[in-house]
């Protein structure tokens, strides 16, 4: 069984908790468990109300809750609610083997909201790196605020329940990425896989990355500019990479091109190429930057 929930010694025992809750309750997704703590902890980065959520482990689920609310949760037993669940807004991308189902009891409020439900574990990986998921899912963390009726705080019951309030275990808030460049060691993803994936995942992959580098040079293919030449030693070689492809023009079998679908730019460059959805052309930035 699941150790007990956050001794006050170890608030980080959520980890271990999930892990061992996967292997007593769902042993067949072992495999993934370390996916499904990933999972969570992308939730926990995202949840605009870290002070309201609830996490905690039971023997029947692993969840995320504001007041009578999942925000995300995962349950095992045998019945129609056996699976994971996310919440997410009504902007809400399509994901092979994930259903959506309407928050009943958010129908009635200027913000309905939705959950995403797989009764399998499987399709967990595949979501972790789409990042529309979770603009989605942050969105929807905030909107169930305006619910005040299932929304409302429950306090003394999720104490009672061994719940702890994410706030008291979790400090890292949602990061505001305007340059979408990774900075952070993260698992790397597949080219070609067949799920969407989003453009920053392919922008984030090192090997794609190096070679891009590699072949274009460290100056700002936009305005030129050099961190080394700039700021001298300490900054030689710093640069972003910014995918050219637009998301639409992904598709199952497409193969990414180092040389011909990233180039190099300089965080303001690519900052305003990701100022609106889908991103600007290399082109239409640097017609901004020339009418300056």
């Amino acid at each position: 069984m699941p150790s007990s929930n956050f001794p006050q010694a170890n608030l980080n025992s959520w980890r271990v908790d999930i892990k061992s809750w996967i292997n007593t309750r769902w042993g067949d997704f072992n495999s993934i468990s370390d996916d499904i703590v990933r999972f969570f902890e992308i939730a926990f980065e995202h949840t605009c109300c870290p002070d309201r959520a609830w996490f905690g482990v039971s023997k029947r689920s692993v969840s995320l809750v504001v007041g009578g609310i999942y925000l995300l949760g995962i349950v095992r037993e045998a019945s129609s609610e056996q699976g994971f669940w996310l919440l997410v807004d009504e902007d809400i991308p399509e994901i092979e083997g994930v259903e959506y189902r309407p928050v009943k009891s958010t129908k009635g409020s200027r913000f309905p909201l939705t959950w995403m439900h797989s009764e399998s574990l499987s399709v967990i990986p595949r979501m972790i790196f789409n990042d529309l998921i979770w603009q989605s899912f942050a969105s929807a963390s905030e909107r169930i605020l305006h619910s005040r009726r299932i929304a409302a705080d429950r306090d003394a019951l999720q104490e009672k329940r061994n719940k702890k309030r994410l706030s008291a275990f979790w400090t890292r808030s949602r990061p505001v990425n305007l340059f979408p460049d990774e900075v952070q060691d993260e698992p790397l993803i597949s080219e070609g896989a067949r799920y969407q994936v989003t453009v920053n995942a392919y922008e984030r992959d090192p090997s794609a990355r190096k070679r891009c580098i590699d072949h274009h040079g460290t100056s700002c293919s936009v305005c030129g500019f050099s961190f080394g030449a700039t700021y001298g030693e300490v900054a030689e070689g710093f640069i972003h990479v910014h995918h050219l492809r637009p998301l639409s023009e992904i598709g199952s079998e497409y193969t990414l091109d180092p040389l011909k679908d990233l180039i190099p730019v300089c965080p303001n460059c690519h900052a305003v190429f990701h100022l609106r959805k889908p991103a600007f052309s290399i082109e239409a930035v640097m017609e901004l930057l020339r009418r300056r």
